[in-house]
């Protein structure tokens, strides 16, 4: 059963379900009880190893996200965000 993301439309509150995807739009709000909830896309993060550093998507290899100083750059592997 995967988890969602979603925010309260009544009080704001940020909170994750875990919901079987036909019953992914039911999620009810832990805080207020409220259902007038929306589903929101979760950042994901992919760890691809072997991707050559300097194609401007590596992590480490052009100073990417932390300038270099991760232990991704040791290790081969390169970050790639998607939405």
């Amino acid at each position: 059963m995967p988890y969602y993301d979603f925010r309260c439309r009544d009080c704001d509150t940020a909170f994750e379900a875990r919901l079987p995807v036909e019953r992914r739009d039911e999620a009810q709000c832990p805080a207020c009880g409220g259902r007038q909830v929306k589903r929101s896309m979760p950042l994901v993060v992919a760890v691809v190893k072997g991707a050559s550093p300097g194609t401007g998507d590596a992590c480490c290899g052009d100073g990417g996200c932390c300038g270099g100083a991760c232990a991704c750059a040791a290790s081969g592997a390169t970050a790639h965000r998607y939405r």
